[in-house]
């Protein structure tokens, strides 16, 4: 089976391997957004104020990315540009 290749000259397991790096960068990603979600929760905002509106969809948005960006630049890995 890894002797099959693709169009882009990478085997099954190289492709294999790439999306399970996707899935596992994207499971990173939401399980932080979760816990910023939650931070926010616990944190118990006015809902009629805009101000932790603003806040929580700045840090929903922030957070995971700089997180993710972390985690790529120690893997070294090409696919977490992707997510």
């Amino acid at each position: 089976m890894d002797n099959i290749d693709t169009s882009q000259n990478k085997s099954l397991a190289e492709m294999s391997r790439e999306a399970l790096w996707f899935c596992i960068h994207t499971l990173i990603a939401v399980t932080i957004l979760a816990l910023v979600v939650v931070t926010m929760s616990l944190t118990r905002p006015d809902p009629y104020t805009l101000a932790p509106k603003i806040v929580g969809t700045v840090l929903a948005f922030l957070v995971p990315l700089a997180c993710v960006f972390l985690v790529a630049q120690n893997r070294q890995n090409h696919i977490a540009r992707h997510v």
